[in-house]
């Protein structure tokens, strides 16, 4: 009802509105320019601002000098900017959002034929001032937070390691939500989950040595020497999986830029060591690119 009754208002008033700013001596405008500029007003009360843009086109090239088409014009262009910033704020970078916050402030306090806009212009300006703090001020926290993390990493004191990087992914979720989208680059995530895996493995393999004091040791270098031999190695990969009774095996796959030529091949080499609580290990199988198996013992 109350937009019924403001397009009424609007429909009745552009040609007053339009006619008194053209009052002295200004060029007279166009039934189909009043037309044009009514049927914006129109679309910009009922949120199209789609048709609005077409509209005042229309009302453009019939008039390039009339005040309200011109204004009209450059809050819509300005309205549209500030809605795409909300939308996705990381669109532009932090130093662009607050220019364009700065911005919008100062065209809001203008005077102007037609304030159709303006205190929208003025509000979006506002809620995105707030986003902008906000998300920097998470991007801090962030920022201190994977320093901190690595900074554990490096001191080797996992556990602490783990418990920030559950804070990290905490603040992550918290900015996604703030922006609707993923943190810059997309990739901080993955990042820290690598390295939590990778922390874990650790922590399980320290677990095995305490397990077969010695014994795990001197399997893992076993190991180490026959990998050394290899040449041409593009990426080495650990895991650590567990079967049923408490089994687990070690892994670690040796990758090589191609694989054999002949059919099957994989490009990698894997190296296995199996065990369970009640069998210490003392071998470890090696699977070619062939798939063809050996077992080394110690």
């Amino acid at each position: 009802m109350k937009k019924l009754l403001l397009t009424g208002i609007i429909l009745g008033m552009t040609t007053l509105f339009v006619g008194c700013g053209n009052s002295n001596k200004e060029p007279e405008v166009s039934q189909a320019y009043l037309d044009y500029i009514s049927q914006a007003k129109v679309e910009i009360v009922n949120e199209d601002y789609a048709k609005a843009e077409k509209f005042l086109t229309l009302a453009y090239d019939e008039n390039q000098e009339d005040k309200v088409v011109l204004e009209l014009r450059e809050q819509l262009d300005m309205f549209n900017r500030l809605r795409r910033s909300l939308n996705d704020p990381t669109a532009l970078t932090p130093e662009e959002l607050t220019s364009l916050v700065e911005e919008a402030r100062d065209y809001a306090n203008k005077e102007y034929t037609t304030n159709l806009l303006v205190s929208d212009i003025l509000e979006m300006a506002e809620n995105l001032d707030t986003t902008v703090a906000v998300s920097n001020e998470t991007e801090s926290v962030l920022s201190d937070l994977e320093f901190e993390f690595y900074n554990k990493v490096n001191e080797e004191k996992y556990d602490e390691a783990l418990e920030i990087a559950d804070r990290l992914m905490t603040e992550l979720d918290n900015y996604e939500n703030i922006n609707g989208v993923e943190y810059v680059g997309g990739t901080l995530e993955t990042v820290v989950n690598n390295e939590v895996e990778n922390i874990k493995l650790k922590k399980n393999l320290e677990q095995r040595r305490e397990q077969y004091p010695g014994h795990f040791e001197n399997l893992m270098s076993l190991m180490q020497s026959e990998i050394d031999k290899i040449d041409n190695i593009v990426k080495i990969e650990e895991s650590l999986d567990y079967g049923d009774s408490n089994d687990w095996t070690y892994i670690v796959e040796v990758f090589f830029p191609e694989p054999l030529s002949r059919a099957g091949a994989t490009n990698k080499i894997t190296f296995k060591i199996l065990g369970n609580p009640n069998r210490t290990p003392s071998y470890f199988n090696i699977i070619d690119m062939a798939g063809e198996e050996t077992r080394i013992e110690l």
